[in-house]
């Protein structure tokens, strides 16, 4: 990988991967810094002891131990007690040993393989052919064609104890590649998580986080593209473990729908009965999409998704008349109902759910945003002196995608950092990014938060 590029480089939608990785983010806790600690070992020991020398063998017991067991999540034989366990070195499969398998294993069989790995030495690599063995094949090459072609085995995991890559089995995609000696903060080992770690690839059943990444239809997946329109994601992560089973979360949902002081949802025919709203259960998630309905300004949908371990996800599709245009009317509109529905969504859960609830009025967690499609569109906030800190009023979106990192947010009505203050950095950082001549869109947060705070 080169130096100048990402540490991960992804190759899966992005707000799937955002959507997994905000999990992980904000359930990280001291176990963070261990991870980090020895990722930061191995970027040491890489150097030390010279691991371009050592002949992969020497290498592969540790790392297996220290990465895939303690940073990844993955159950050794001797790791834990009970079964099942997930990695199996030098697991025969396809008529082959390989380097290892992930998967659900027990003593008395050989349990279903989801992932086979293929390890190089530190010097080799990975897009190289292989002048020592007979058919030069490269080791990425060697790797697919030695993984199991079973329905189970989904992934093919490619590393030289410094870049680790991911493999769809059945289509040979590339989807994933990190360089561990460069991950360096708790977003990156986030990222990093998302792609590689037990959760990801294996989950409970051998289905992972993964897998719904991967499908476009997926519950958690946002609404489809659309021409002409934009898309708004507003999504909500609490830092405190829960568990909110199915019916309360569809209940949740029906819920939100029925009530008509949302302008958005009060557009629809108040009888539900004979509304088209199907709710779709799979893999720990809940969605609803709604019909177009309008909003003030412009044609709506709607998605909203609910999981059991209390994400909120919604997505918000607006149809403008200009295709290359975003009304900043609509905009603001459209990022506070989109966060009033998230608070409303996420305080009934907080209210339902029957793991680790906590009390007091809402919940802690991270948001995150992003705009999607929105490449080469123009932004132009037209009330200068009430919504702009400068003279500079307008922008252009130079990629499809513009995100938000992830920050603190309080659900509580009446929290420091509530709605308001929320809202006022989401709005800044989108609109930031509308540039022109090197110059971003400079919102007034005071302007943002009065908004965000009024009926």
């Amino acid at each position: 990988m080169s130096e100048g590029g990402p540490p991960i480089q992804s190759y899966v939608d992005p707000t799937a991967v955002a959507r997994i990785a905000a999990l992980r983010l904000a359930r990280m806790g001291e176990d963070g810094d261990e991870k980090l600690g020895i990722l930061r070992r191995l970027a040491r020991q890489y150097i030390d002891c010279n691991l371009p020398k050592e002949v992969e063998t020497r290498v592969e017991q540790s790392f297996n131990e220290q990465l895939f067991a303690k940073v990844f999540d993955y159950r050794t034989l001797l790791s834990h007690g009970g079964v099942p366990y997930h990695l199996r070195p030098k697991n025969y499969v396809a008529g082959r040993y390989d380097d290892f398998s992930l998967g659900l294993f027990a003593a008395d069989s050989s349990g279903p393989v989801v992932a086979s790995a293929e390890l190089k030495g530190a010097n080799v690599d990975l897009d190289a052919p292989q002048t020592g063995r007979k058919n030069k094949r490269t080791p990425v090459k060697q790797a697919l064609a030695a993984s199991p072609n079973t329905a189970e085995c989904r992934w093919t995991l490619v590393s030289n104890f410094r870049e680790l890559r991911l493999y769809e089995r059945s289509t040979k995609r590339l989807l994933a590649r990190a360089d561990l000696l460069r991950i360096r903060d708790r977003r990156q080992l986030a990222m990093l998580l998302a792609h590689f770690d037990r959760a990801a690839l294996l989950g409970t059943y051998g289905n992972g986080e993964l897998m719904s990444a991967l499908d476009s239809d997926h519950p958690s997946s946002p609404l489809p593209s659309a021409d002409n329109a934009w898309r708004l994601v507003v999504r909500f992560t609490p830092t405190q473990d829960m568990q909110l089973p199915l019916h309360v979360m569809e209940q949740t949902l029906f819920g939100l729908l029925r009530n008509t002081e949302f302008a958005f949802v009060g557009e629809l025919d108040s009888d539900l009965d004979e509304q088209p709203f199907a709710l779709r259960l799979l893999d720990g998630w809940c969605s609803v999409d709604t019909p177009s309905a309008a909003l003030k300004k412009g044609k709506f949908s709607c998605r909203f998704a609910l999981s059991t371990a209390g994400q909120v996800q919604l997505t918000i599709r607006s149809a403008e008349a200009e295709s290359q245009r975003i009304s900043f009317d609509t905009l603001r509109h459209t990022l506070k109902f989109g966060m009033n529905v998230t608070q409303r969504l996420v305080n009934a859960c907080h209210q339902k759910s029957v793991v680790g609830s906590g009390t007091g009025d809402g919940m802690k967690g991270v948001l995150g945003a992003e705009l999607r499609d929105v490449s080469e569109r123009q932004l132009v906030v037209g009330d200068v002196k009430r919504w702009i800190v400068d003279d500079w009023n307008h922008g252009v979106a130079l990629a499809e995608r513009l995100p938000v990192a992830d920050s603190s947010w309080h659900t509580g009505t009446n929290q420091p950092r509530g709605l308001p203050r929320a809202f006022a950095d989401c709005l800044s950082e989108l609109c930031v990014q509308f540039r022109d001549r090197g110059r971003g869109i400079h919102v007034s947060r005071a302007a943002a938060e009065a908004y965000a705070g009024s009926e």
